[in-house]
Parts: C-alpha cells; sequence; structure tokens
C-alpha cells in the first residue's frame, strides 16, 4: 500500500479518514499537500518556477529523516507544478523538485538508493490553477512510502 505523506503532523492522518479533493475512505491512507496545510502543519511548497527548497520545506523534511533512517524499504518523491508553462518544461521542473528533495535526505543520512524521484509535471491537481493561491498549492512534492 503507498502512503502520501505531505507534513510531519499528518503522519498521524495516515490512518484516519482522508479529506478533501482526494479520498473519502479510511483505507486509502493518501494525504494531499495544500496550502491549508501550511499553517497547520507545514507543507512541501515551491516558489514559482524553483526547484530550490524553501527554508519550511527543509523544516517539514527534518521531520521525516529519523523515521526514513529508521524504516527499511524504499520511498518515491513526485514533484509537481502548476499549469504555468509547457508540459515539458514542467515535466522537467517537477522531476527537479523531487531530485532537491531526495538530495535533502540524503544530506542528512538517507542512503540514495532507497529513493527514487519522479516528476509528474501538471497532473494531479489539487488546487485550481486559475487563482494564484491555488497554484502555489500545485507547486509541491509528495513522499510515497
Amino acid at each position: 500500500m503507498i502512503k502520501k505523506i505531505a507534513t510531519v503532523a499528518t503522519l498521524a492522518l495516515l490512518t484516519a479518514a482522508c479529506s478533501g479533493t482526494v479520498c473519502q475512505s479510511r483505507r486509502c491512507n493518501k494525504v494531499v499537500i495544500s496550502d491549508s496545510h501550511v499553517a497547520a502543519a507545514g507543507a512541501v511548497l515551491f516558489d514559482f518556477d524553483s526547484d530550490t527548497l524553501t527554508p519550511a520545506g527543509k523544516d517539514v523534511l527534518a521531520g521525516y529523516v529519523d523515521t526514513l533512517k529508521s524504516k527499511n524499504g524504499s520511498i518515491t518523491i513526485v514533484g509537481y507544478t502548476d499549469s504555468i508553462g509547457s508540459d515539458e518544461y514542467n515535466l522537467g521542473l517537477s522531476k527537479r523538485r523531487a531530485e532537491s528533495a531526495k538530495a535533502y535526505f540524503v544530506q542528512n543520512g538517507v542512503a540514495a538508493d532507497r529513493i527514487s524521484t519522479k516528476g509528474a509535471g501538471e497532473t494531479n491537481f489539487v488546487a485550481d490553477n486559475e487563482t494564484a493561491a491555488g497554484r502555489a498549492q500545485n507547486r509541491r512534492i509528495e513522499i510515497e512510502m
């Protein structure tokens, strides 16, 4: 079963029902990264046209380091973008975002061979791309364990 993790605080939500736009099933174990999580628990979001982790994003990832080092198995980091730009450019940008998170984990002691990355570009929106706030929510990574 894949678990998509958005924030440190959402680890406790993994066995609870999903909220919002993705799933209403208690068995889904999917958590969506969105701006609504920023104030409450943190999220790994990116600035426009950037693959650089923000200080807030690094803080969120730091909360996973010990857990990842203590668990066996692999993880996949998936990067996403908003809808501005070409599909080809956004696919590359989303891959670079995932690679940035991987580099952070590796620098903090998580074995590189346990982490795969992929870019999903403009797919799987969690918010409306017609507004600046919505586009900001879509510029994210998700971690699958």
